[in-house]
């Protein structure tokens, strides 16, 4: 038993601290604010080191995140059907928001310090493939907000029978995850940088909720 709140412990801890960071590695999210394409790319190639780092990190808690939020689940109780269907909404939101990230972060910026620097004629491409690699990201993004929403709520619902403080944090993520869900199927919120930055910093908010049950020990 005590292996099993000790690992409960640090999944508490690993959530408090990916959130945090989460929150920091976006305000340190590159930006783009040339308007012209030739200064456009000059930029995305000068910060392709940061953008390794700043979405290799994000994707580094995206990972650290799901383990936490899996052995929350089996603490649970993952024979439940609700904290099961979270936990696989949750499991397809990571894979969604690693591909977003990827693209952000590696694929496009290398691609285009490629053309650069071995393919200039192609450069006059730049503005589509800007918009091809943007739609792909938002595709990816979206779907993985929408996910991730879907899990807080079942997850919530799962607490609502609970006590007085769960069924707080349970009020709190069902507000959260129809609210972002809602704001996204009705074309109200847009995952650029202040709108993915809104939304980390949103569910981090019924993260520090769960990362208090974990680490006090309340979670059946």
């Amino acid at each position: 038993m005590n292996r099993i709140y000790s690992n409960t412990q640090i999944a508490g801890i690993i959530i408090v601290f990916s959130s945090i960071l989460s929150i920091t590695l976006m305000t340190h999210h590159p930006t783009i604010s040339a308007n012209d394409i030739s200064t456009q790319v000059t930029e995305t190639i000068s910060e392709v080191k940061l953008n390794k780092i700043v979405h290799g990190g994000l994707i580094s808690l995206l990972i650290l995140n799901f383990a936490a939020f899996t052995i929350y689940s089996i603490s649970r109780g993952i024979q439940n059907l609700l904290v099961l269907i979270a936990l696989l909404a949750y499991a397809m939101s990571t894979v969604m928001m690693t591909g977003a990230a990827l693209i952000n972060g590696f694929v496009f910026p290398s691609f285009l310090q490629d053309i650069a620097q071995d393919h200039q004629h192609l450069l006059e491409f730049t503005p589509l493939i800007k918009v091809f690699s943007w739609n792909i990201n938002q595709t990816f993004a979206s779907a993985s907000v929408v996910a991730t929403s879907c899990a807080i709520s079942l997850w919530s619902l799962n607490l609502f029978h609970a006590n007085l403080f769960q069924k707080l944090v349970a009020i709190m993520g069902l507000s959260v995850g129809i609210a972002i869900t809602v704001l996204m199927l009705g074309g109200w919120l847009e995952l650029d940088l202040m709108g993915m930055t809104a939304v980390v910093l949103v569910q981090s908010v019924w993260n520090m909720g769960i990362a208090y049950l974990l680490i006090s020990k309340d979670i059946t």
